[in-house]
């Protein structure tokens, strides 16, 4: 759901971020949040959280309405349901273009140094530090050559942290 809240978080700082921004949500009897997805175009929709049967659910709400996505990414097992249900109404052809594991440490790890400072609000004189971090996430992300936006106006409104001293 992180994903979900920092990206929806930056189209209420900025919603000229995307166009069209959608979002559903599922839940049960007793009114909670058991499903979230969000879709902000050019990206994927997001399955940030589902079962296979909602994420069938909400592709077949979404083919039968004769949206169009250009993929969908997200948690494993719900969004192999969501593309093979996809792929059965629509008849298009779907392939795995990357994958992301998680991986559950067994212990904290340790860092061999010590990071001075803590916690602090980036600065304008942290730009070009976080823009590169940025920029090389993005590439990790998307692949070589992909184009991260600028963090200046989310480094300006005071919305981005860094660890250390300055």
């Amino acid at each position: 759901l992180s994903v979900v809240a920092s990206v929806t978080d930056e189209l209420v700082a900025d919603p000229t971020r995307c166009t069209e921004p959608r979002w559903w949500a599922g839940s049960d009897g007793r009114g909670e949040v058991v499903a979230a997805f969000m879709h902000t175009p050019p990206r994927h929709l997001h399955i940030a959280l589902a079962t296979p049967v909602q994420a069938r659910g909400l592709a077949s709400l979404l083919a039968d309405g004769h949206d169009t996505l250009p993929g969908v990414g997200g948690l494993r097992d719900p969004t192999e349901a969501f593309a093979e249900e996809w792929v059965s109404r629509t008849g298009v052809t779907a392939t795995v273009s990357m994958e992301i594991g998680r991986f559950d440490l067994p212990v904290r790890p340790h860092l061999p140094f010590e990071v001075p400072g803590g916690f602090r609000v980036a600065t304008a004189a942290d730009t070009a530090l976080v823009d590169e971090w940025h920029q090389r996430f993005y590439e990790a992300i998307d692949g070589p050559g992909a184009l991260a936006s600028p963090l200046d106006q989310h480094i300006a409104s005071g919305r981005l942290g860094v660890r250390g001293a300055r």
